[in-house]
């Protein structure tokens, strides 16, 4: 999930020139949130991620006079982690596609454009459906 995130931050981070042409200078600010929010959440999903691995195994291995508290207690956190992690992952998905149907809807006509939305909501039905079944 990290490997996609960072991915898609170095996607987002790429297309924040990508609407400087348009004319709707109001579209043009709504992509740009959704654009750094979907960076934004990436890089919650890296940062939590990261420090997961790092500090996890310490927690862990600590050991001492409760080791098995200590234990207990890393696995309960880092569960809660990653359910915040896959939350953060699953935002900044949503926040891309929003944001490439706005761009599609910048640079190109609204023939071209509905087309694309008409696909990307498509994978973007996929996306949440799977989503679901895998998180349920």
């Amino acid at each position: 999930m990290t490997t996609q995130a960072s991915l898609l931050t170095g996607f987002c981070f790429g297309a924040m020139r990508g609407a400087a042409d348009g004319e709707n200078k109001t579209l043009i600010m709504i992509y740009l949130a959704f654009t750094s929010c979907s960076m934004g959440f990436g890089l919650l999903t890296i940062s939590t991620a990261s420090f997961c691995l790092i500090f996890g195994n310490e927690k862990a291995l600590m050991g001492g006079v409760g080791a098995l508290s200590s234990m207990e207690m890393a696995i309960d956190t880092l569960r809660a982690k990653s359910h915040q992690c896959f939350y953060c992952f699953v935002i900044q998905l949503f926040c891309f596609h929003l944001s490439s149907f706005l761009l599609m809807w910048i640079l190109y006509n609204k023939v071209v454009a509905l087309t694309v939305n008409i696909v990307l909501l498509t994978f973007l039905f996929f996306f949440v459906r799977n989503g679901y079944e895998i998180f349920s």
